[in-house]
């Protein structure tokens, strides 16, 4: 039975919000941190200490909630960022926002923030005190943004990045 690296990884396809420069004095490469939206519901929900890789979905609207054509195929593009969620970094209302410290060889990204709507159990897997700690920030938080996933979608990855 044959094993390969595709199968470790849980793939998230996003909608990348910006980047911007990060300051490491331990390394000599400029790199940089990206922001993102989960776009598309991932086949797994998402959860601290899982590998994930990164995919930037191509066709969807300028901003969340704008539907794509009709008829329009949506097209995966590697950004470049797969690693470990290693820690939640904000908790809001119907959003919290993950780290995932990139491992990919060769990527000028060093960290990604992935923020994602809350919806337990689908979109994201919340296990004892980091399941108690985020229920009781979105009860004293008040509705800030949301972050909306589309449900399942047909994607066609491009063959450009293989």
């Amino acid at each position: 039975m044959p094993n390969t690296q595709e199968d470790d990884f849980n793939t998230i396809r996003v909608r990348v919000r910006g980047s911007a420069p990060t300051y490491n004095p331990r390394s000599f490469a400029w790199r940089h941190a990206i922001w993102c939206d989960v776009a598309i519901m991932p086949a797994l929900p998402i959860k601290v200490g899982q590998k994930v890789r990164l995919m930037e979905v191509m066709g969807l609207g300028e901003s969340p909630g704008e539907e794509e054509e009709d008829g329009e195929l949506l097209e995966d593009r590697d950004i470049e960022v797969e690693g470990i969620v290693t820690s939640i970094r904000t908790v809001e209302k119907h959003v919290i926002e993950l780290v995932i410290e990139n491992e990919a060889e060769n990527s000028s990204t060093e960290l990604a923030y992935l923020s994602v709507e809350y919806i337990p159990g689908k979109t994201i897997a919340l296990e004892g005190i980091r399941w108690i700690a985020c229920e009781l920030l979105r009860i004293l938080n008040k509705p800030t943004r949301r972050a909306p996933v589309l449900d399942v979608i047909e994607v066609e990855e491009d063959p450009t990045n293989i």
